[in-house]
């Protein structure tokens, strides 16, 4: 059963406060007070998904719902009677077993492959933008209930993305792949890929009503800084 939105927009806010940089802080959780944990230390997470989500309590209150509810399905429509929804939203992310510093080295491919950005799949390299693709991904899972890209082949991976985006990848990103061995985790242009699909993915599923295309917007924009090497 789907998250209700404003449940969505809780765990949004949590996760890219969490992860990614905002420009403000997020009065909600007055214990971030804007600070990103993950990005600001130019670390990247790079394996988030549902499983990775804890909640910090279980507790929940039964209403009647008695409608249809969101499905990824154009084809299947489900219809509940009862709705669970949690007293408290606040969550906790984990498994940093696979966290990489940008400025080191990157493996070829990363992130589970339901959540998998397109400049991973593309060999483009990766960085920051990889975990807020993941996200975005998470977000519409949670309001349909079920995994957005549902696929283990990368054609038929990318062109699910551009079906969901509702555009085509960039001709230069392509003249780029066939041009290129490996990727490289410097490459500019495949930094942006995982940031322009995201706002669409993100206003076409889940809707601007959640806030959250508002938060993405300034995270993709602001550069980041390098590592210190010093240690204490």
């Amino acid at each position: 059963m789907p998250f209700p939105s404003s449940q969505i927009q809780s765990f949004a806010r949590q996760l890219l406060t969490s992860v990614a940089c905002t420009s403000h802080p997020v009065q909600t959780y007055p214990n971030t007070d804007g600070f990103s944990v993950l990005h600001d230390l130019n670390l990247i997470h790079t394996d988030l998904k549902p499983e990775n989500i804890l909640l910090v309590g279980n507790s929940y209150q039964t209403f009647t719902y008695n409608r249809q509810i969101p499905s990824s399905s154009t084809t299947t429509q489900r219809v509940a009677r009862q709705r669970r929804v949690l007293l408290d939203t606040e969550i906790r992310l984990i498994d940093f077993g696979s966290a990489t510093f940008d400025d080191e080295y990157h493996s070829s491919v990363v992130s589970t492959r339901h959540y998998r950005a397109p400049e991973i799949i593309l060999n483009l390299g990766w960085s920051y933008p990889c975990d807020i693709w993941s996200i975005g991904c998470i977000l519409v899972e949670f309001f349909t209930g079920d995994a957005l890209f549902q696929t283990h082949d990368n054609l038929e991976h990318l062109a699910m993305m551009e079906s969901v985006c509702s555009s085509k990848l960039e001709t230069k990103l392509v003249r780029q792949v066939q041009n290129s061995g490996r990727g490289s985790n410097g490459n500019q242009a495949a930094k942006s890929v995982s940031a322009h699909c995201l706002i669409l993915l993100c206003s076409l599923y889940v809707g601007t009503s959640l806030g959250v295309t508002s938060l993405i917007t300034p995270i993709t924009r602001q550069p980041k800084l390098p590592r210190s090497t010093s240690r204490p």
